[in-house]
Order: structure tokens, then C-alpha cells, then sequence
């Protein structure tokens, strides 16, 4: 364990209160170190990357958070995840004070879920802080606050596991007419849009980007063999224009669309999509 001394104002507008090291190497969320820090305007940390997940829970101030490429404004009551290999930095514009704490584990990756910034009590928080005065095994305690925090964004086990690539598949093959975007994606699944882009690669074999258009295009081809015409079948899956559709048809097919006849009852495949 150890203590941060308390620090005046320096050339980096930063200003530690306190922190603790823990490393109990516990299995499944393993608190490393807590602390809390009070910032002034001006102040720039990062971009860095971690080999563990750390989060910050702002009491006050302003500024912005950028994980990922994307960023964050700074606003009491969110707490801020980084999670474990993903780029990060902060910039505060208005004096700030957070309490930040850092963990591994196994369950400390199902973090990297949700999404950056997650509206949560600060009672959790605290109660991380306070672990400063107990007599006991602090580890252990943060451990425990830690992890009653986890079972609050994850209610189930099974909600934690579930195969969400599958689901966010079904989405894609329902909705792939209409003008969806990888970030849409990741906020309507509360999820983290590079973790999810990289698990997706990884279990599909493509980027989201290329399976959307995989679908629109399986479905367009199916279409013009019911006998829509190009225009049409551009348009009901979701292509802004025609010429765009038949250049990218013809990159992923090798050969430009066209109608077809069916031998299905074109009348009757038509009502389908009517």
C-alpha cells in the first residue's frame, strides 16, 4: 500500500490527493490501485494504453474524455471506462476532481461491453475511497465493491455471456435497408464500437462494414431474381444511389446486376417486399 503526497499546483495543472496500490492477483476482478485526484484547467493526460481496465468517476468538473478515437464530455455522475489495450486521453477545461480505480481479472473484461461512459451513483465510488480507512484486507473490500457494481450493469451471468454477435447479426439481416452505421450499432447494443467491431471480425470473419453490405447485396440479388429491376432493388436495400449499388455489386460478384427470371410465380415472390 501507498499513499500520494499531497501536491501543489505544477506546470501540468495537476494536483494528487491520494492513492493506494493494491495486487491481491485475485481471479476474477483484481483491484490494483484506487485514488483520488483533483485537476486544474489546462490539464492534458495521454493518449496511452493500459494492460488493465481503469475507470474515473467525476465529482465535478468539465472537460472531455477521447477512448477509442471517439470522445466524451466530462460530466459528474458518468463514470469513465477504459478498458484494457484501448487508447486514452483527457483534457479538463474547468477544475475537476474524480476518484479513479484500476483492476484486471477475468470478469474485468466483459468492461470493455458497455459503453465508455456509464451514468452511475457515486456511492460506489466512495465507497472504493473509504476503503482508504479500513483496517482490514482494502483489497478484498474493493474487490467486493467492484464487484456489486458488476452485478448492477450485469444483472445475469447469462446477460454478461450471451452471444451478442449473434444478435447484433439479427439486427443487421432485419434492418439492412434502412441507413445503419457501425456506431449505431455499438449504442444500440451499449457496447464499446471498437471491442465490438473486433470481436465481430473475429467470430464473422468480416468488418460490420462488410457484413451490411454482404446482406444488402444477398438481398438485392434475390430481388432482381424475383424480377425487381436494378433501380428498385438498389433502393429497397438500402443504396443511395444506383451507380454506387452496381459498382459494388460488381466488385463483390465479378459480374454487373441484372434481372433474372425466376421459376417461382414472380406475382406471387413480388408481395414479399410490397
Amino acid at each position: 500500500m501507498r499513499r500520494g503526497d499531497i501536491l501543489k499546483r505544477t506546470n501540468d495543472e495537476y494536483a494528487v490527493a491520494e492513492e493506494y496500490v493494491l495486487n491481491a492477483k485475485l481471479k476474477d476482478i483484481n483491484p490494483m490501485f484506487f485514488g483520488h485526484a483533483r485537476y486544474f484547467p489546462g490539464k492534458k493526460n495521454g493518449p496511452d494504453k493500459r494492460n488493465f481496465t481503469m475507470v474515473r468517476y467525476f465529482l465535478s468538473g468539465g472537460g472531455y474524455f477521447e477512448i477509442a478515437g471517439k470522445k466524451y464530455p466530462i460530466e459528474p455522475g458518468k463514470a469513465y471506462i477504459a478498458p484494457q489495450g484501448v487508447s486514452v486521453s483527457f483534457y479538463i477545461t474547468e477544475e475537476a476532481e474524480d476518484i479513479y480505480v484500476g483492476f484486471d481479472g477475468e470478469v474485468s473484461r466483459d468492461f470493455a461491453l458497455l459503453d465508455c461512459a456509464v451514468p452511475s451513483s457515486p456511492d460506489i465510488f466512495r465507497e472504493i475511497l473509504a476503503a482508504a480507512d479500513y483496517e482490514g484486507r482494502k483489497d478484498l473490500l474493493v474487490a467486493s465493491i467492484l464487484i456489486r457494481w458488476y452485478l448492477e450493469l450485469f444483472p445475469t451471468k447469462k446477460e454478461a455471456s450471451k452471444d451478442y454477435i449473434t444478435e447484433v447479426k439479427e439486427f443487421i439481416d432485419e434492418n439492412y435497408m434502412l441507413p445503419i452505421k457501425v456506431e449505431d450499432i455499438a449504442a444500440k447494443f451499449n457496447m464499446n464500437r471498437s471491442y465490438l467491431s473486433r470481436v465481430f471480425k473475429e467470430k464473422v470473419g468480416m468488418t460490420m462494414k462488410e457484413y451490411i453490405i454482404s446482406v444488402r447485396l444477398r438481398e438485392a440479388k434475390r430481388m432482381m431474381n424475383y424480377g425487381k429491376n436494378v433501380t428498385e432493388a438498389a433502393t429497397l436495400c438500402g443504396f443511395g444511389s444506383q451507380s454506387h449499388f452496381s459498382k459494388t455489386f460488381k466488385k463483390f460478384y465479378s459480374y454487373v446486376p441484372k434481372v433474372q427470371k425466376n421459376e417461382r410465380d414472380i406475382t406471387k415472390c413480388y408481395s414479399e417486399y410490397e
